[in-house]
Order: C-alpha cells, then sequence, then structure tokens
C-alpha cells in the first residue's frame, strides 16, 4: 500500500525532470529491409568453416601457431562456430603449457597463453612472468621491433585477467601501460593501431566482443601473418550476424505505447510494453517447457521496483544513507539481477532452476558486476544527477562519510571496481559454480558498463563516439 500511495503522489509537474538531448536515431531502426544473401554467401561461410576446423585440428601440435589461431579466431568473432575444437585443444594445451614455457624466453607466447588458458578457466601461475620483470617494467633495453612491443602489450592484456594478490600482475599492468604510452608515438601501424585501442578504448577482457570483432577486422588484414581465410569468414559472419540484429531490433522498436489509466502517464508506455514482453516470453517459454524460468524474472523486476520505492522515499525525506546502505539499495535498482536474468531465459538446456537461484543468492560474481554497473555509473553520472533532486551518489555518500574530497572519493570508488573485475576473473576458474556460458552473460553485463561509462556517461549522452560504436554493430556493414 505504502508503494501504491507513492505512484499516486508523483505527478507529470511534480517528478524531478532531467533535461536530455532528443533521440539521434528517430525511426531509423524501425525500418528493416532484409540485406539480400549474395550468391553462395551462407554456403562459403560453411565452406571456410570446414576448412578452419582442418587447420586448428592440424595446428594441435604447434603450441605457437595454436595460440594465434585461437587467439585470432576469438578476436575476429568467430570463436563461437568451433567451441569444442578450442575447448579440447585448450584443454590438452593446460596440461603442458607452464613446462613448456620454463625454457622459452618469449613474453608474447607466455602471455597469449596465459591469457586463453585464463579466460577458459584453467589455473596458470602468474609466477611465469617472474623472468620478465626487467622487460615488463621497462629497466632494460626497451623492445626495438614489431614483435617486441605487441609482447610488452600482449602483458598488458594479460594483465587484465588478475585475480586478488597477485603483484605482479597488479604491478605489470601500471608499468605495461606506461611503457606503450611512453612508446606509442615510435610505433607504426598496424601495431601503433593495436597498442592505442588497447590504451585508449577497452582491453580485449573488458571491451564488448562484438564492438571488439568490428575493430580487429579493420586490422587484422594489416599484419604480413594474417590468416586470409579466417578474414574472410569473419566479415562474411559478421554481417550474417548484423542483419540479423537488424531484424530484431527492429521488432523491439515496433512494440505498442498504448497508455495505461491506473499508472502515472510518465510510466505508461514503459509499464505497457514491459507487459507485453512478459507475455511473449511466457507463450514462448509455455510451447519450450520452461515456464517456471519466468518467475525468476518476475521477482527480479519486483525487488528492483521495491528499491526504487526505497530510493524514492529517500529523496522525498532528503534521507543520506551510509555507504553501505546506499550500495545495497542502489544496487538492487540498477536492472542488473533482472537483466542477468533475463538474458538467461532463452537459452538452452544449460540454464536451470539452480542457475537462477545462483543469481538471486548474490554470490560473489553477481555482487561484482552490479557493483562495477553502480559503481562507474555514479563517477560519471553524479554531476548531472546533481541539476534535479536526486538521492546521493556514492560519491556524495563515501566523501561525507569518511571526510574525503571528490576526488579522493572517485579513486576509492575506481579501486572497488577493479576488485571487483578480479573477483569476475576467479569465478570463471574450473570448476565454475554455474556454466561458462552463464558466467559469460554476467561478464559481458560488466563489459556493458566499460563500454558506456570508462570516458563519461555515455549511457545518457549519446556522444558521436557512442554513435560510431552503434552504427558499426547495427547499421553499416564491413566491407
Amino acid at each position: 500500500m505504502e508503494h501504491k500511495n507513492h505512484i499516486a503522489s508523483i505527478t507529470t509537474s511534480s517528478r524531478p525532470l532531467a533535461i536530455y538531448h532528443p533521440n539521434v536515431w528517430g525511426d531509423r531502426f524501425l525500418v528493416y529491409t532484409p540485406q539480400p544473401c549474395k550468391g553462395g554467401e551462407k554456403e562459403l561461410i560453411e565452406k571456410l568453416k570446414v576448412e578452419v576446423r582442418v587447420e586448428l585440428k592440424e595446428a594441435s601440435n604447434d603450441v605457437v601457431g595454436l595460440l594465434k589461431l585461437v587467439d585470432a579466431m576469438q578476436r575476429l568473432g568467430i570463436k563461437y562456430h568451433f567451441e569444442e575444437e578450442i575447448d579440447q585443444a585448450l584443454q590438452n594445451l593446460s596440461q603442458i603449457f607452464e613446462d613448456f614455457c620454463k625454457d622459452k624466453d618469449d613474453l608474447y607466447t607466455t602471455a597469449l597463453g596465459f591469457r586463453l588458458l585464463r579466460q577458459h578457466g584453467y589455473r596458470i601461475s602468474c609466477s611465469l612472468f617472474e623472468k620478465f620483470k626487467d622487460a615488463i617494467k621497462g629497466s632494460s633495453k626497451a623492445p626495438d621491433t614489431a614483435e617486441g612491443f605487441l609482447g610488452i602489450l600482449e602483458f598488458f592484456e594479460a594483465t587484465h585477467l588478475r585475480f586478488n594478490g597477485e603483484d605482479i600482475l597488479d604491478d605489470g599492468y601500471v608499468s605495461s601501460r606506461k611503457l606503450l604510452e611512453s612508446s606509442l608515438p615510435l610505433l607504426t601501424n598496424p601495431v601503433a593501431e593495436q597498442v592505442n585501442h588497447a590504451l585508449h578504448q577497452h582491453s580485449i577482457r573488458r571491451g564488448l566482443p562484438r564492438v571488439e570483432a568490428r575493430h580487429y577486422i579493420s586490422i587484422y588484414g594489416q599484419y604480413d601473418s594474417h590468416h586470409p581465410k579466417l578474414l574472410e569468414l569473419a566479415k562474411l559472419d559478421f554481417n550474417l550476424l548484423q542483419d540479423m540484429h537488424k531484424g530484431e531490433l527492429s521488432k523491439l522498436y515496433r512494440w505498442s505505447m498504448s497508455c495505461l489509466d491506473e499508472i502515472p502517464e510518465y510510466m505508461r508506455g514503459f509499464y505497457k510494453a514491459l507487459l507485453e514482453a512478459f507475455e511473449k516470453f511466457e507463450e514462448y517459454m509455455t510451447k519450450e517447457g520452461t515456464l517456471y524460468r519466468l518467475g525468476y524474472e518476475i521477482e527480479a523486476v519486483k525487488v528492483m521496483a521495491r528499491n526504487y520505492f526505497t530510493e524514492i522515499k529517500w529523496r522525498e525525506e532528503k534521507y543520506k544513507p551510509k555507504s553501505e546502505e546506499y550500495m545495497q539499495v542502489a544496487t538492487a535498482s540498477s536492472a542488473y539481477t533482472s537483466l542477468i536474468i533475463c538474458s538467461f531465459l532463452g537459452m538452452g538446456d544449460c540454464v536451470t532452476k539452480e542457475a537462477f537461484d545462483f543469481v538471486l543468492s548474490k554470490p560473489d560474481v553477481v555482487k561484482a558486476a552490479l557493483n562495477i554497473c553502480r559503481l562507474a555509473d555514479d563517477i560519471v553520472g553524479h554531476e548531472f544527477e546533481r541539476k534535479r533532486e536526486h538521492i546521493p551518489s556514492m560519491v556524495e555518500c563515501y566523501t561525507k562519510e569518511h571526510n574525503k574530497s571528490k576526488a579522493e572519493a572517485v579513486d576509492e570508488l575506481l579501486k572497488r571496481i577493479e576488485t571487483a573485475w578480479k573477483l569476475i576473473n576467479e569465478a570463471f576458474l574450473k570448476p565454475t559454480e554455474i556454466p561458462t556460458p552463464l558466467l559469460t552473460r554476467i561478464l559481458n553485463f560488466a563489459r556493458v558498463i566499460e563500454v558506456m561509462y570508462s570516458k563519461g556517461d555515455w549511457y545518457t549522452n549519446v556522444v558521436p563516439e557512442m554513435q560510431t560504436l552503434i552504427a558499426q554493430l547495427l547499421i553499416d556493414p564491413v566491407p
């Protein structure tokens, strides 16, 4: 009843309003015309997949060749076609890799193998990098070849897979970043472009896979050692998936925006669309025999709504919560628990009742994703929020509670974000608590935040750089 009264008390005139920029897309995604499939494209994709599968098998006894092939497949966005073969190859490699590296003075191969194996859940020791300390810190002679800088870059990428307590990787992240920054003006393409992207855009671990694939497709062919079949397959596959995504997005845009009289006007369109979405979920999952899943999503939405109302109450009463109390409510209202569960709904047999219970129990990996979302949002968005009546952000809560400056508060929150990323990395170690495809959904939601909030509030303000990313993903095919 209390929540209902809160709704009734909010009118269009009294609701605190934010000034957002106009929609930059208009009806761009409403109209969808399927791209005609050029003669034999799908057949060519299948042919290339067969040929690549053969080459992957042939590379199984060549450690360096296998690592480079798997890395290219991942970064070009086509790894999902070869999951079983790659999993088997890396499982075999995990048993010999540390011994393989003992007699090798090759930072690139060591870092590449470390990154790929950790990404796939293998407990590879960071002690492999002890012998490279001087090179990583830049205290020895700086690399004088492109291959040398690629070794430093690959180590920098590998540090994003670090766990809590791995000092050599914490220190290595800082020192390798400084070395790459200072050397960047001396580099030429494509190495310069790859280094610049890793430093000033997103790492492989934290970038969105489709965004990263689009970028890597554009530079991979510039390397003399590139694999033509992989590149051709990646371009064809990217455009095929993009066309499918365009069709799906068009359907989302066509949801009815009819009004419901029972709730405030500003909520009616959203509520109607939400109900229609759940009706479609129910229809689909009834046919699939997985209707029980919908109950978890409904419960997650209810939890989110209850925390919205708590925030409304705080705002009306001008209540200033402590940091811990704020995080409990603000992470629950972030919608991320609901989104994680929603992303599980249409997946296959790897989704079980236990997986939903796992998410709702708020284990460390889910808490980490929620914390990344809340803290990153607050760091870049709190000043905009203060332009209207709003509850304090974590920045304000922390500065008041600990008597710190804004800069000190932001520094502390960034440290907490780094800790959260390490917890996500640790959650992928085998054996995992839920299947890896489900953990990857949680990881991907953290990646969304990395892309949207690392340079500003791109969720609120769709800056030209964000518009470019959206256009690359959903409008412009790969040439």
